[in-house]
C-alpha cells in the first residue's frame, strides 16, 4: 500500500492524525475502523464474487464506502499496518459455532502485532470482537464496554477468545493459533463462505456496525440497536426499507448493479 492510499484509508476510518508505531495509534486505527467500516456480507447476496486481490478489497472499502467480511477487513488492516511500520502476522482461526462446535482451519482470518515484545490480537472483521485490540496474556480479563474478554488456553495447540454474558459465564468467540499465514491461505474457505448453504453468510444478509455506546446490526428481516447494553428490536417490511436503513445506519448506498 503506497503512502497515498495509507492516506485515503485514514480518511476513510476519519483518522486525521500522523501514524506512528505505538499502541496507542494501533488502538485508536482499530476504533476507529470498527466505528466507521461495516461489517457485511452484502456482495453474497448479490452474486458479485469476492476476490482475495488487495487492490479490489481498497477500492472497494476506500473508495466505494462499503464494508466487508473478515477476509476483506482484515487482510486490508493488516495492509495499512504493515504499510504503517508495524511488526504484523496473519493469523487462521476457527469461529465458534451455536451448537458448540468450531469451524475449519482458514475459516477466520485476524491479526498478531508485536509492539516492544508484546504480542496483540486484532480483528476488524468478526462483528463482535472488541473495540480494541487484545494483550495477549493468557487468563487475564480485559474490559470491553459491557463485558469482560479473556485469551485462554484451549488445548496443546489452540488459544481461545472468550467474552463474558450473564455476569460470570463466558462463552468463546474462536479459536486460534500464532502459525504465520498468507492471505492465500484463505481462499478455499472465502470460496466456501460466498457459496456453500453451510455458511452462515449465505443463508441472510447483515451489516453490523460499532457506535459509540453499543452495536446496529441489521439483516433482511430486522434491524437491532443495542446501546448501553439494552436492545431494541424493528421489523424490516420490505426492500425499500432495507436500503434506508443501510444509508442511515451504515452510510452504504448500493447502485442497481449491486
Amino acid at each position: 500500500m503506497h503512502k497515498l492510499q495509507v492516506r485515503q484509508y485514514l480518511d476513510r476510518i476519519e483518522f486525521y492524525e500522523e501514524p506512528e508505531v505505538n499502541l496507542d495509534t494501533l488502538k485508536k486505527l482499530h476504533k476507529f475502523h470498527l466505528s466507521k467500516v461495516p461489517f457485511e456480507n452484502l456482495d453474497i447476496h448479490s452474486g458479485k464474487i469476492i476476490i482475495l486481490d488487495s487492490e479490489r478489497i481498497f477500492r472497494k472499502i476506500v473508495h466505494n464506502l462499503r464494508g466487508g467480511f473478515c477476509f476483506e477487513l482484515n487482510a486490508l488492516f493488516y495492509d495499512l499496518l504493515k504499510s504503517i511500520g508495524f511488526d504484523v502476522t496473519l493469523i487462521s482461526a476457527n469461529a465458534a459455532n451455536k451448537n458448540g462446535t468450531f469451524g475449519e482451519e482458514f475459516d477466520h482470518m485476524a491479526i498478531i502485532i508485536n509492539i516492544d515484545n508484546s504480542l496483540w490480537l486484532a480483528d476488524v472483521g468478526f462483528g463482535d470482537f472488541p473495540i480494541y485490540p487484545l494483550e495477549l496474556k493468557l487468563n487475564v480479563g480485559q474490559l470491553d464496554v459491557n463485558r469482560i474478554v479473556k485469551i485462554v488456553k484451549h488445548d496443546e495447540q489452540y488459544l481461545k477468545v472468550v467474552k463474558s454474558v450473564q455476569g460470570n459465564r463466558f462463552v468463546p468467540l474462536y479459536l486460534f493459533t500464532l502459525l504465520p499465514r498468507q492471505i492465500k491461505d484463505f481462499k478455499q474457505m472465502c470460496l466456501f463462505h460466498q457459496y456453500s448453504p453451510d455458511s452462515p453468510f449465505t443463508k441472510n444478509r447483515i451489516c453490523s456496525i460499532e457506535t459509540e455506546n453499543g452495536r446496529v446490526t441489521m439483516t433482511d428481516t430486522h434491524l437491532t440497536i443495542t446501546a448501553e447494553g439494552k436492545k431494541r428490536k424493528y421489523d424490516i417490511k420490505n426492500e425499500q426499507e432495507f436500503k434506508h436503513y443501510l444509508k442511515e445506519f451504515f452510510n452504504i448506498v448500493l447502485d442497481n448493479g449491486e
